[in-house]
């Protein structure tokens, strides 16, 4: 994989997306102050905040006027197996993080082109189904049994 992976979301402020990755993903700050970067010896975050007028597509999607990005970059020494396991977690904290407010809005991105998964206000979770594909992004079955209970559809990309 070895790629940027980024959630676009309007569910939490940046102290809250910084400490809740930070705990699933065993990350430290980069500045004891400062809420971002975070970063471990497997991966970098970044976590910043965005207005419509930085990209109104992804405002519009979100249906929000603010919202909050965080990126996520493996290292370059993380193998693919640990990297793919990691990525995991992150998949399933951004489902619980999104599940927990009605309201909240978001979406993960891979690779800087693939929605896997989006959560529009008020609606349910719903999975793009190469995200559960073993001959797709799923070919060490790592996420198929995570999102079981989601709504699988293909989502429109941006």
């Amino acid at each position: 994989m070895s790629s940027g992976y980024r959630l676009y979301t309007s569910a939490s402020s940046l102290l809250e997306l910084s400490s809740y990755f930070a705990e699933v993903l065993d990350l430290g700050r980069v500045e004891p102050r400062a809420l971002s970067p975070i970063d471990s010896d497997r991966w970098w975050c970044a976590i910043t905040a965005h207005g419509a007028s930085d990209n109104a597509a992804v405002s519009g999607r979100l249906g929000v006027e603010r919202y909050s990005t965080v990126a996520f970059l493996p290292r370059k020494s993380l193998s693919w197996e640990s990297e793919t396991k990691d990525l995991a977690k992150i998949v399933e904290a951004v489902a619980r993080l999104l599940s927990e407010d009605r309201n909240a809005s978001g979406f993960l991105e891979f690779y800087d082109e693939i929605i896997v998964l989006e959560k529009r206000k008020g609606g349910p979770i719903t999975v793009d189904p190469r995200l559960l594909d073993p001959d797709d992004l799923d070919d060490q079955r790592a996420f198929a049994p995570l999102l079981g209970g989601y709504a699988v559809r293909s989502i429109e990309q941006l």
